[in-house]
């Protein structure tokens, strides 16, 4: 692949000499379908995740499910559809021009699938999963019937590397204008805040693409398609036998044994990986990360079209150094600065604003720029194919499909794993509450954005109110909290279990609640405070002994655990059926949700860790153990997820609660405050003591760990 295969000229050379005015025609006609594609595939590949997440509201479940569905007929079709043009004795399917010709108007009209919901989503709606599944594969389907056509013509319109570099040229002058779809798109919906502009403009960009792919359908030409229809009107050339099971598996055999195709599908994984994560994702990360007091919402817009313009005008400016470099060393210069560039990057920091628009940008320009190379070192590999075996015609598209079979997964594999990473730190949440726009209130999800961990127990005490500021205990980093995340860190190493952990939560989403499936699966314990952390907190000996416990909400029972050497007697409460068949293993008494409350006896402590914003009544629950406790030595101890967000789980769906609690301010600190003086003192309850300490979570194949912000609170009942 690194040097390029001398030939004798063949017919489809002279393709190229259609020359007018300056204007290759061929070349001209070939690049009009990028143009159409262009631009309806850089809006659909930017906007439609954005769209199905955060306008329908899709369920992370039914987006693992889709896309899983997408991944299988993204992989099959394109070598099917590559073996039936190549095979077929169809004229539409034969003729690589018929196929664009007959196949644009269907393409254009799947484009616009995904922007007409089907009804007015609900949160988690199961037919918001269906619509993504019907667009995604409609619109991939058409989109490979074309697109593999005109790969085709790129291999077949000339053999010569002069004229190939011609029709990159062309192909990328196309590809600039076609990708300026996103910045005006952005520029007309004000990214897509103005859904019914998005909607028009969408129309409009439809019709000029199927225009455009219309040109090309009736104006260019390739020897090869002379060539085949000859072939088909000879007496038994190509009967039946050319599409036997046999033959499939005979061609393909001999493009996978070509050592170049091996490793240059290889490498071709993840860069289509990247790519689907660049244009994925770009948009919601500098929404995220880049405050809109220093990028405006048009800046931005500039911006995100600069990612789909520019990588066209690195490659036209890259021409002399294509030809006297050649594509491999140019592609692979790219990668090394991709990886230079993201090391710098996570050196300096989230905090400059700027840097990081620059990093966002340049990624996405260099790694689109790189992979518009890619059809060279195809078409080097066909030449090489249609050589060794001496075919009378190159099998084009068989090779480009063959190629998308083993790449095109990854386009689904990028925004199912990035979705899950954000989701395990709340972004399927935040993104639904109205406060998500307070900076505060997005720091977690953030953090994850730009793995940034900082300030775990740190508080600025000064903006504490009065009454609360004397209650505050100062918590570090102990060896029990170490030896936690050491242990998730040997978890999250073990590949094997990892991979099988991540296919059964994709698998049973749909039936199960996560904290069930982590129950199942015996992964996602929690730590909220170490034994010393707890004692410090409680202001007791290691010694000290009281009589009853129960711990609400108690998951796997290993915070439980922390506690219960203090205790005689031990409650606890769960949901999730797996969640009780783990307490149960530990020999612990489990008690009804509806049960505790009434059992005729009352409690030294009641724990409640994580459970207030994620109940659906927890005034009622704050009064039931105020009720519950001992009056004069009972105490609750309660640790909350600041900033809070309440939200309950229901049928896989995520709910507000019936009840809910007014807490105020932007920052930790100012939450504690009008948690103490708000909500625990209407509910009967005065701070004795509180800390804040890093709400742990295992980690998986992601991640060592996952971390949230908590504020653990010891509350005495008060008259």
């Amino acid at each position: 692949m690194r040097s390029r295969l001398r030939q004798s000229p063949s017919p489809a050379s002279d393709s190229m000499r259609q020359v007018m005015f300056g204007i290759h025609h061929n070349a001209l006609a070939y690049a009009m379908t990028t143009l159409g594609a262009g631009m309806m595939n850089s809006i659909f590949s930017f906007y439609y995740v954005k769209l199905f997440l955060n306008k329908y509201k899709i369920s992370e479940g039914a987006f693992h499910q889709s896309q899983v569905v997408y991944m299988i007929w993204n992989a099959v079709n394109d070598p099917l559809f590559g073996y039936i043009q190549d095979n077929s004795r169809v004229p539409c399917c034969s003729k690589r021009r018929l196929s664009i010709l007959y196949g644009a108007p269907f393409y254009a009209l799947t484009f616009l699938l995904a922007w007409f919901p089907w009804r007015s989503y609900e949160a988690g709606d199961w037919l918001s999963g269906v619509h993504l599944i019907v667009t995604l594969c409609a619109f991939d389907g058409m989109l490979t019937f074309v697109l593999l056509a005109q790969c085709a013509l790129f291999a077949e319109i000339s053999t010569h590397h002069e004229n190939r570099l011609t029709l990159i040229k062309y192909n990328q002058v196309a590809s600039l204008i076609g990708s300026s779809s996103v910045l005006f798109c952005g520029l007309v919906s004000e990214n897509m805040d103005n859904f019914a502009n998005f909607q028009s403009f969408a129309v409009v960009v439809a019709l000029l693409a199927c225009t455009c792919m219309l040109y090309t359908g009736f104006q260019s030409t390739s020897p090869y398609d002379c060539l085949a229809s000859k072939a088909t009107n000879k007496a038994g050339q190509r009967d039946g036998a050319a599409l036997s099971l046999s033959s499939v598996f005979c061609m393909t055999k001999q493009i996978l044994t070509q050592k170049d195709f091996v490793l240059f599908v290889s490498m071709n994984f993840f860069q289509v990986f990247l790519l689907a994560f660049c244009n994925n994702f770009t948009m919601i990360f500098a929404e995220h990360l880049i405050p809109q007091n220093v990028l405006p919402s048009f800046v931005k817009s500039i911006m995100y079209g600069a990612g789909f313009i520019c990588p066209q005008l690195l490659v036209l400016s890259s021409q002399n150094l294509l030809r006297t470099l050649g594509y491999y060393r140019v592609i692979l210069f790219t990668f090394y600065v991709e990886a230079g560039a993201a090391v710098v990057m996570f050196i300096l920091g989230p905090q400059h604003y700027y840097i990081l628009a620059l990093f966002l940008t340049g990624n996405m320009v260099l790694i689109q720029a790189s992979f518009s190379l890619f059809n060279l070192p195809l078409a080097d590999i066909i030449d090489a194919d249609l050589y060794k075996h001496k075919r009378s015609t190159p099998l084009s598209s068989m090779v480009f499909g063959t190629n998308a079979l083993f790449t095109k997964p990854a386009q689904s594999l990028a925004p199912m794993l990035v979705v899950g990473i954000l989701n395990q730190v709340g972004y399927e949440k935040l993104k639904d509450i109205a406060a998500v726009s307070d900076k505060g209130s997005l720091q977690e999800l953030h953090d994850v954005m730009f793995y940034l961990v900082c300030l775990w127990y740190g508080c600025r005490t000064e903006i504490l109110g009065e009454s609360v500021r004397p209650a505050f205990i100062q918590s570090y980093l102990d060896t029990e909290t170490q030896a936690f995340l050491n242990r998730s860190a040997e978890k999250s190493g073990c590949l094997v279990t990892q991979l099988y952990h991540s296919f059964v939560s994709t698998l049973f989403s749909p039936f199960m609640s996560r904290t069930s499936i982590n129950g199942y699966l015996g992964r996602g314990s929690m730590f909220v405070f170490s034994p010393e952390q707890f004692r410090q907190l409680m202001n007791i000996s290691q010694d000290w002994k009281s009589k009853r416990l129960l711990d609400l909400g108690a998951g796997d029972g290993e915070v439980t655990k922390v506690m219960s050497p203090h205790f005689e007697e031990i409650y606890t409460t769960e949901v999730s059926a797996t969640m009780k068949w783990q307490l149960e293993k530990k020999q612990y008494r489990l008690l009804g949700i509806d049960e505790w409350q009434d059992t005729g006896f009352q409690y030294d402590v009641i724990s409640c860790l994580n459970l207030l914003d994620r109940c659906d009544q927890p005034v009622k629950l704050l009064k039931d153990i105020r009720r519950s406790l001992e009056p004069s030595k009972g105490r609750l101890v309660l640790a909350a997820v600041l900033p809070f967000h309440p939200y309950v789980e229901i049928g896989g769906k995520w709910e507000q609660p019936s009840e809910f609690l007014v807490v105020q301010g932007k920052t930790w600190e100012e939450q504690v405050t009008s948690m103490a003086n708000g909500v625990f003192k209407e509910a009967g309850f005065a701070v004795e003591a509180f800390t804040r300490l890093p709400y742990l979570c295992e980690g998986d194949m992601y991640s060592d760990y996952y971390h949230l912000d908590d504020a653990v609170f010891v509350l005495r009942p008060e008259e």
